[in-house]
């Protein structure tokens, strides 16, 4: 990232530095250094969308809205990840589009907004299909956990096992990989 900073600047870049900065706020939000990573992630997106260089922007703001709500700001990380789906939607910027519905759900139930479940449940399932018609394997399995566990916590165990099972069992690589290693952990959660 410092060399993609550093290479920026020297060619008058102002959009990847931007992006590069971006990339770091990404990295200290999931070290949970959240009083540096978001502000620097914050501040980097404005950046960008002042630089008109914003592909990917609804992505970042996921990962914005997702740090605000584990450092205790899930309001603002619900504006941060409606404002993302809008973008997301508008600019017709679907690549992203599962894992901003499976973010969304995320926080609904973390801020307890709502008809929790119903509303986490919708998103999960939204986030399940558009990771189906985009063959996005990767994404389907964090959604799936994502409703395996809200599931889980309803009691419907066996729906739980069952989905998060099947998906699972697509992976032919990757499994040392964090988000194969948590799926293992909740199907033993499960059985």
């Amino acid at each position: 990232m410092a060399m993609l900073i550093d290479n920026a600047r020297a060619r008058g870049l102002a959009g990847w530095i931007a992006r590069g900065n971006c990339l770091f706020g990404m990295v200290m939000i999931a070290r949970e250094d959240f009083a540096a990573g978001l502000p620097l992630l914050r501040d980097s997106l404005a950046e960008l969308l002042e630089k008109g260089a914003a592909p990917s922007y609804p992505a970042f703001l996921a990962i914005l809205a997702g740090g605000l709500a584990r450092a205790g700001q899930g309001a603002e990380g619900l504006v941060a990840i409606d404002q993302a789906l809008t973008l997301s939607r508008g600019h017709e910027e679907y690549w992203c589009l599962p894992e901003l519905l499976r973010v969304k759900g995320e926080l609904t139930i973390m801020e307890g907004a709502g008809d929790i479940a119903a509303a986490a449940e919708e998103n999960f399932l939204h986030a399940l299909d558009w990771a189906r018609r985009q063959r996005a394997l990767a994404w389907e399995l964090r959604a799936a956990m994502s409703l395996a566990r809200l599931w889980r916590d309803q009691r419907r165990v066996v729906e739980a096992r069952e989905l998060l099972g099947s998906i699972a069992a697509r992976f032919t690589e990757g499994f040392t990989t964090a988000d194969l290693q948590q799926a293992k952990n909740l199907l033993e959660q499960l059985a």
